[in-house]
């Protein structure tokens, strides 16, 4: 999307989206402090939750603008998923070679399933080992590649071969999969409710088939923004209820880390987000330089997601830190500048990365889309 065409609401709510996961990881740095890493963790909102329902919302006005053509065809199909792929996949196989070349430099032993990365099928299901901590961010890419593919493949089918319109046939696959899901989780909470946090966390928020709900809320924000504009235009009072909701997630943290406290917390943080979206993607531009430094980030997003943790926190930093000599020393100063050069190296190579790769494999894909009447923006 154009810097001009940007909706600088949505960047807020990318760049706060991102942050968080820097924030996230950033607290890696804080493990020789239990009181303080307690509370540093109290404070986190779960940003690639923020991520999920951000894409379900945009994605989705795409496929009902491209469901409502009135020449409807599998060509537009071919053109969605040929912008999603080539917004999404280069930086991600990139990324993927980069670290495939590091393990074997470094030999260190990746699971015996690599090839899953190649078809986003290393969590569809679940989780073997953690994927050995080998490019665990992953697992997000791999819930919005099945959505891409996946959801729009539902939509078209239901409405060229059922001949159900399109409002009707979004609707009823949201509201499906989004049930669905969550009553599979809660199944799934249930079978492993007596193991630990990080347990359940690697089972049910790391997994395909148990996240798709939280994109799904974000279809569903798509499809009140489409339709129900009565609903939507109430933007201040549903902005303030998400926000008095999203404070009370906060306020109780512990409520949501075990059992069906973390099925609850993902159903609950999605629709937070779905009650900010109609004010936030209200407000179209800002000014200063809050506003520059919120776009850039945003603008660096997917970018700085991909390598801010294996390759930065994992590669890069252990060999600064020890370069240093930062590597046994953990006072309140030196914990903060491990973050400072976390943050700074992160976003740095984030953006050498978007300008050098990101954006110019993103527009190629006008070369191969037919139809350029219905464009991604995310």
């Amino acid at each position: 999307m154009s810097e001009s065409k940007r909706i600088y609401g949505l960047d807020i709510l990318r760049a706060f989206a991102i942050l968080e996961v820097l924030y996230y990881h950033a607290g890696h740095y804080l493990t020789g402090h239990p009181r303080l890493s307690r509370f540093y963790y109290n404070l986190y909102v779960d940003g690639v939750t923020v991520f999920f329902v951000l894409s379900g919302f945009l994605i989705g006005r795409i496929i009902l603008k491209t469901l409502d053509s009135k020449n409807l065809s599998a060509g537009n199909l071919f053109d969605f998923w040929i912008r999603r792929w080539f917004r999404t996949l280069p930086n991600y196989f990139l990324v993927l070679i980069v670290l495939f070349f590091l393990a074997y430099i470094r030999n260190i032993q990746v699971i015996p399933a690599w090839y899953t990365y190649f078809a986003f099928a290393q969590n569809l299901t679940s989780i073997r080992s953690g994927f050995n901590n080998f490019f665990v961010e992953s697992w997000s890419l791999c819930v919005e590649e099945w959505f891409y593919f996946v959801v729009p493949l539902l939509l078209f089918m239901t409405i060229m071969l059922l001949r159900i319109n399109v409002k009707r046939a979004f609707f009823i696959w949201a509201c499906f999969i989004i049930t669905l899901v969550t009553i599979y989780k809660l199944y799934r909470t249930n079978v492993l409710y007596y193991t630990d946090e990080i347990y359940l966390n690697i089972n049910i928020r790391m997994v395909v088939i148990t996240r798709l709900d939280s994109i799904m809320y974000g279809c569903l924000a798509a499809y009140f923004s489409y339709y129900k504009s009565l609903f939507w235009n109430r933007k201040n009072f549903l902005f303030y209820s998400g926000i008095v909701l999203l404070l009370a997630i906060l306020l109780t943290p512990g409520s949501f880390r075990h059992g069906y406290g973390i099925t609850v917390y993902f159903t609950l943080l999605p629709i937070c987000i779905f009650l900010l979206l109609p004010k936030l993607s209200s407000i179209n531009s800002g000014s200063g330089f809050l506003y520059k430094t919120v776009t850039f980030i945003s603008i660096v997003s997917y970018s700085l997601y991909l390598v801010n943790l294996s390759i930065v926190r994992e590669f890069l930093m252990p060999k600064i830190i020890a370069y240093t000599g930062l590597a046994n020393n953990n006072s309140y100063l030196l914990i903060g500048l491990k973050c400072i050069l976390f943050l700074v190296i992160s976003i740095s190579l984030a953006y050498l990365l978007y300008k050098l790769y990101e954006k110019p494999m993103t527009k190629m894909r006008e070369r191969f889309a037919r139809d350029n009447s219905v464009k991604a923006n995310l």
